[in-house]
Parts: structure tokens; sequence; C-alpha cells
């Protein structure tokens, strides 16, 4: 059994007054395969992003995990891990 329990604080993922600032994800249960999926409602042409990002979790020991993704159809762009 994997523990991947813990929240999201999501500060602030847009530019408009109507972001996501002060929500929080949260995973109850356990799973190993939990996420969220931000979808824009308009499309995106990035050249370059800032990602601020605070996690708490309860996972211990070594489990690798990915705390962000950034993918595009065609290529997975980047990923953060722990």
């Amino acid at each position: 059994d994997v523990d991947a329990s813990g929240f999201i604080f999501l500060s602030a993922l847009s530019d408009t007054s109507m972001g996501l600032g002060g929500k929080v994800l949260l995973f109850p249960t356990k799973s190993n395969t939990s996420y969220v999926k931000l979808t824009p409602e308009k499309p995106l042409r990035l050249s370059a992003f800032t990602l601020c990002m605070r996690v708490a979790t309860e996972l211990r020991g070594e489990r690798e995990i990915i705390l962000f993704a950034y993918r595009t159809p065609q290529v997975d762009e980047l990923n953060m891990w722990r």
C-alpha cells in the first residue's frame, strides 16, 4: 500500500482576478494514481513561466514522486521530482 495522501496549495495559477489563488487540493486516501489536471480555458503560448509551490505530504522514505509536470500533447516537457 502506498500512502499518497497530502495536499497541494494553489497560491496563484492565473494572472486574472478569478484564479485559483488560496485554493487547496486534498488527497485524503492512499493511492498511487491520484493526480490533478489543470487545463487552461484559452490556448497558451508560453516561452517561460515561474513555478512557486508549497507541498505537504505524509509520504515517508525515498519513494520518488512527481510534484509538478508540464506537458504538451506532443512532448513531456518538465517534471519536478521529490
